[in-house]
């Protein structure tokens, strides 16, 4: 749903002619935020516990 939403929001400023290529890199941005974001939050949960990963990302 975030990712119609911040398309949704883009697209009118950047025009329809390059809304594929944006579209594309804010997807691949994402997916390498989930790619180095999910193993940290691993990491701290394990090491911290959920109260400390929860103060560090949120």
């Amino acid at each position: 749903m975030a990712f119609g939403i911040v398309m949704g929001a883009i697209t009118p400023l950047i025009g329809t002619k390059k809304s594929a290529l944006i579209s594309g890199l804010v997807s691949g941005a994402a997916g390498m935020g989930g790619i180095i974001i999910s193993p940290g939050m691993e990491f701290l949960i394990s090491t911290y516990g959920i109260k400390a990963m929860l103060w560090i990302f949120v």
